[in-house]
């Protein structure tokens, strides 16, 4: 058996630099939550005629709306709340009042325009305070997930560079003794349970996570209204999503299963590996079925939900 390597320079600056990248959403999240959103008596009050009026459309399809109001100059985005209200607003004509953050809610600057919180005009309110509140609290939200996620993995590579220097220094760089059948299965058995319950966990934030932003809550409402069986919208599709995942980490512990065992004979995990495996093995057979069960699953799912849509016409 070759002996353990002992970790390169590159490997903990890599790994550490992965941590760090988590460290920062964390602190993305938190700057958001504390410093990000201005208080509705902090802010501004605008009126008058919409000026300067424009709309460019972004390689993504994205609309970007700019005005001035009262000499401040404003721009919001398709992909905030309200869009479509706030932008007939100031296409109308009317006079408009609108309450504009003059606080510096980012860590850089904003360069010569203020963001949006309120907007009303004769007619009624376009815009209200909590719908953007909310939204940049769903940010807020995305940051704190994907900082966990990113943190927990940079975490996990530097323990594993920690686990292989120790090896390393307590071999002294020689060859690594021999392992009995029963402990190579119990070592493999100790992986593929951790690698389920990380890619799950994985797996589960970020399907949860994107729920929470404000695209996110228009399409929910779109498909289920806003209240569906008495609860928030974002609330129940959450509770659904969480049953449907129930059976994803019995997926993943056979796809690991069948991974685990590709790395140990020498071959390249994939389709091909998946259609060879169990050849005159049970375990494996099981594995394989447990895998092709868990694709059905998804293109299940898949097919359900855009079926679902077209008739909902979303």
């Amino acid at each position: 058996m070759n002996p353990p390597r002992k970790p390169r320079i590159i490997d903990w600056i890599g790994c550490g630099a992965i941590a760090l990248v988590g460290v920062a959403l964390l602190g993305c999240s938190l700057f958001t939550r504390l410093r990000g959103i201005t208080p509705e008596d902090e802010l501004t009050l605008a009126e008058g005629v919409p000026e300067e009026v424009t709309v460019e459309i972004g390689e993504q399809g994205t609309a970007h709306l700019d005005f001035t109001v009262a000499g401040f100059r404003i721009k919001y985005s398709s992909t905030d709340p309200r869009y479509a209200d706030v932008l007939a607003a100031v296409q109308s004509g009317q006079p408009v009042r609108a309450w504009v953050s003059t606080r510096q809610e980012t860590l850089f600057p904003r360069k010569g325009w203020v963001p949006l919180y309120k907007l009303s005009t004769a007619d009624g309110e376009a815009l209200d305070y909590d719908s953007v509140a909310a939204d940049m609290k769903g940010v807020a939200r995305g940051f704190l997930i994907g900082g966990c996620v990113v943190l927990a993995v940079g975490l996990f590579a530097l323990g594993a560079c920690l686990r292989q220097h120790l090896k390393f220094r307590r071999l002294g760089g020689g060859p690594v003794p021999e392992l009995t059948e029963a402990q190579r299965q119990e070592q493999r058995k100790a992986g593929i349970r951790f690698v389920t319950v990380f890619v799950s966990l994985v797996f589960y934030a970020l399907i949860i996570g994107v729920n929470f932003g404000s695209e996110a809550r228009q399409k929910q409402i779109e498909a289920f209204g806003p209240t569906p069986l008495g609860l928030p919208v974002t609330l129940f599709v959450s509770l659904v999503e969480t049953l449907l995942f129930l059976p994803v980490p019995w997926f993943i512990w056979h796809a690991s299963t069948l991974t685990f065992q590709a790395a140990e004979e020498g071959r390249h995990p994939g389709i091909l590996n998946l259609l060879r495996a169990g050849r005159g093995n049970p375990q494996l057979r099981r594995a394989r079925w447990g895998c092709l069960l868990g694709l059905l699953y998804f293109f299940t799912i898949v097919a359900a939900w855009i079926i679902y849509t077209a008739i909902k016409g979303i």
